[in-house]
């Protein structure tokens, strides 16, 4: 039999000291406009943009939070936050100025629709929190922080936040 050497146990709620490691990082940052894509894929994110982005009816998507158009108990409201997302990610690389001009009138569109609850919904108060609802608004606070990221305005960011904040309460 091999020797049990003379150590003190471990014991579960022992302090551990914690160690302190240097690492180095793997990537580095790209910024909007480092990187062009040509071929396919540049004409296929320049066609979402021109074809599809900028000419969605953006007032169209709003009008479903304004009226509350859910009332049936569909999911109407997830579409504006998912294109939201769509288009900040592509204002990101493209950098088009009428992109975002369209997306920022859209943001503060939306952000009217709040009501005296904090609720961004397209379901009415009677109904809310059921089928669809969360799950629109989840949307909703997806597309708004995903157009945090490339605002320009600070006092819209401000709203932003604001608006963010009470929607979640």
């Amino acid at each position: 039999d091999p020797s049990i050497p003379d150590i003190e146990p471990i014991y579960p709620l022992d302090p551990i000291q914690p160690q302190s490691y240097q690492i180095e990082p793997l990537q580095t940052e790209v910024n909007p406009g480092d990187v062009t894509l040509n071929g396919y894929v540049g004409d296929a994110i320049q066609y979402v943009v021109d074809n599809q982005l900028k000419s969605t009816d953006w007032t169209r998507l709003v009008d479903q939070f304004r009226y509350h158009l859910d009332a049936d108990m569909a999911f109407r409201g997830e579409f504006w936050g998912k294109l939201m997302r769509g288009a900040c990610s592509n204002y990101k690389y493209t950098q088009d100025p009428e992109l975002y001009d369209a997306i920022e009138y859209s943001v503060k569109d939306i952000l009217s629709t709040q009501d005296e609850y904090g609720r961004i919904s397209t379901y009415p108060v009677e109904n809310e929190l059921r089928a669809w609802d969360m799950w629109c608004r989840k949307y909703v606070m997806l597309g708004l922080e995903s157009f945090y990221e490339i605002c320009k305005d600070e006092s819209l960011k401000q709203d932003l936040l604001k608006g963010l904040c009470i929607h979640a309460d």
